[in-house]
């Protein structure tokens, strides 16, 4: 449930919940918040990792899709995403998110590249060894990055990126534009 609706662990904690779970099973003890950050969530997360390694690689595809985008929260706090898809034999899509960590640090194209290459490393997805293709919005700095990846086919920008992209534009530049759409 805490990782599934992204609720916080405090909530073990929570009146309502605990008489929920009384309610259920009197005689269940409910793990403390801690138990679930320091060790219940890292095991499921642990688990749910070698799961998708096993998954990738024992699927049968001749090449990766791979989708990175860099965003900050409302918090301001930076974080970078890779996601990878492909289709299995049977045409089956499969996509996965392999991780969205902290990035504080500068989005230069040499961070961006470390990043990336430590969470293809935690996936063992070896980039030399199967064609990559890419999909990314137009920030130069992914842009940059990608070219640096030796085993890829060269990046497409993403449409609805690119297309809400002309829309800013032209909301921007054409008077009264905005007033004949419903923008919010």
């Amino acid at each position: 449930m805490i990782t599934l609706h992204l609720r916080h662990f405090s909530i073990v904690e929570d009146r309502g919940f605990r008489l929920l779970i009384d309610k259920l099973e009197p005689h269940y003890d409910i793990p403390h918040r801690t138990s679930f950050s320091a060790s219940i969530i890292p095991d499921l997360f642990a688990k749910q990792q070698t799961r998708v390694k096993q998954t990738i690689h024992n699927d049968s595809h001749p090449a990766l899709g791979m989708a990175s985008d860099i965003w900050s929260s409302r918090a301001n706090d930076s974080f970078i995403s890779l996601t990878v898809h492909y289709l299995t034999e049977d045409f089956k899509m499969k996509r996965y998110l392999l991780d969205t960590p902290y990035f504080p640090e500068a989005h230069t194209v040499e961070n961006i590249l470390t990043k990336w290459d430590e969470v293809m490393e935690m996936f063992d997805v070896d980039g030399s060894k199967i064609k990559l293709f890419s999909v990314n919005d137009n920030a130069r700095n992914i842009q940059a990055a990608l070219k640096r990846i030796q085993n890829i086919v060269p990046a497409i920008p993403c449409f609805g990126h690119t297309l809400q992209l002309g829309i800013n534009d032209a909301v921007k530049n054409v008077p009264g534009l905005s007033n004949n759409l419903q923008i919010e």
